[in-house]
């Protein structure tokens, strides 16, 4: 009986660690998308921008276009790291 209960405690270490990196994953995400924002929106209060003209872009991004811009860039490497991570695992599995 001793050996299921070890085997269970190991496997609720287990889970608590891949629920725990779940959620410090999701607070990483969303103090960079928070911390993006204010960022930006500090650069087009104080410098009374309406638009950002960058190379290659030919009018250039409104505040909200270069929010959802970056929201996406940082959902996207999200998601491309996580299928890495996922990778990783099944092979050690």
């Amino acid at each position: 009986m001793a050996k299921y209960f070890s085997i269970l405690r190991i496997n609720w270490i287990n889970a608590l660690e891949y629920r725990g990196n779940a959620l410090i994953g999701l607070f990483a995400i969303l103090s960079g998308l928070f911390i993006e924002y204010q960022i930006w929106s500090l650069i087009f209060v104080s410098n009374n921008y309406s638009k950002i003209t960058m190379d290659g872009v030919e009018k250039g991004y409104n505040f909200e276009q270069l929010i959802v811009f970056i929201f996406l860039s940082i959902i996207v490497g999200q998601l491309k790291s996580s299928w890495v991570t996922s990778s990783q695992m099944i092979l050690e599995i």
